[in-house]
Order: C-alpha cells, then structure tokens, then sequence
C-alpha cells in the first residue's frame, strides 16, 4: 500500500494546478488526506479552496476531477475525503518523510483557509470544529500543535476574543501563564463584555502572582 501511495503522490507533485501557479495535485492531496488520516472527516469545498487559492465553484472541476481519476480522493456528501483512511493514513507518513510535507502546516492552514473563508460569506461547516482544533490536538498530548493552531485561529480573526480566551487557557495548561497574560493583554480592548474573558484572564494574572 505505502508503494502505491508514493507512486501515486509522486504522479501529483508533477502536475501543477491549472490557474494556481506554485500549487500541484500533491498540495491538494495532502490538504484531503492529512486530515482524514486524523479523523476530522469535515473538509469542504470551501476551506479546501481558500487554502489552495482557488475559487470555490472550479473544486471539483479541477481538483477533484483530476485526483479522481487517480483515484485519490472523493466528495462523500458535503465533504472531501480520500478513498480509504488507510490510503489517508499512508499519505500522511510519507508526506513527511519524503516530501518534507509538515503535517502541522497543513491543519495550520486548513484552520486558517476555513476561518477566512467563513469571514468572506462563504459556508463553512463544522465552522466550530476548525477554530477549536487546537483543543482536539491539545487533549490528544501535542500540546504545542494545539497552541500552534489556536494562534493561528486568532491571528486569522484577531478581533474574536473568544480566540485569544482559548490560546491564552493552552498557554496556562501547557504551563506557560506568561504567555496567557501577553495574549490578553494585547486583546482586552476587543472582549466586549466577554465574561469568560476577564475570568481566565484574571486565573493566569494569578498564576503569576499578579494579584492586584
């Protein structure tokens, strides 16, 4: 199986996306599996074109035809997913190990891809579930990929203030109240009467024995 995945991801990378200069069918591809191999089966046209650069109504025409035909991957309802989670899980360890594809980046940029995408009226679902991965991944023991994607959710919408609550709690939980405080230091003019805001707020002030 690992054989005829890597001969499939090598095919991929030689062909570039028509109308996206840079991206091949292998970005693509690795935008579908990275996710399915982790068990979040909700990427959709929408987040998986923000993250490519494309328009949302060419997805299926020149992304999902064309991996299709290679058998790669397929549109089950509303959402994309490759042929079999073990072709997913495949793709991913050697997205890594010969491509120098990070698996981090990817789910950093899908985050970021569905979090834009939702800002410029486009429908997202499981519009949740992308801004709070980080706490999927940080319950699972990667802690600092769960930080990683909730500053990446705030830098992608800074004025939320729900966003700087949920980096700043993995900051603390990770043992780095510190850096909770910076979060929210730099965010309380946009918390709008956030209760959870000020409460967590003033937890990782008294973390640090700021009590006043």
């Amino acid at each position: 199986l690992k054989d005829h995945v890597a001969s499939l991801m090598a095919r991929l990378e030689s062909r570039e996306i028509q109308g996206v200069p840079g991206k091949t069918f292998l970005d693509a591809f690795a935008y579908i599996a990275i996710p399915h191999a982790l068990n979040f089966l909700f990427l959709s046209k929408s987040v998986l074109a923000k993250a490519l650069g494309i328009d949302e109504t060419r997805v299926r025409r020149r992304i999902l035809g064309p991996l299709g035909e290679e058998a790669a991957a397929a549109a089950s309802g509303q959402f994309i997913l490759t042929r079999h989670r073990a072709i997913a899980e495949a793709a991913m360890e050697i997205a890594e190990s010969r491509f120098e594809i990070d698996r981090e980046d990817i789910l950093a940029d899908l985050v970021r891809a569905a979090i834009v995408a939702n800002s410029e009226a486009a429908l997202v679902p499981h519009l949740a579930d992308w801004r709070y991965l980080s706490t999927r991944m940080f319950e699972q023991g990667n802690q600092s990929l769960g930080v990683k994607l909730a500053a990446t959710a705030l830098s992608a919408d800074p004025g939320n203030s729900f966003l700087a609550v949920k980096l700043a709690q993995l900051y603390r939980e990770a043992g780095q109240a510190e850096q909770s405080v910076r979060v929210f230091r730099d965010s309380y003019n946009r918390a709008k009467g956030n209760r959870a805001f000020y409460t967590e707020w003033a937890t990782c002030e008294g973390a640090i024995n700021n009590r006043a």
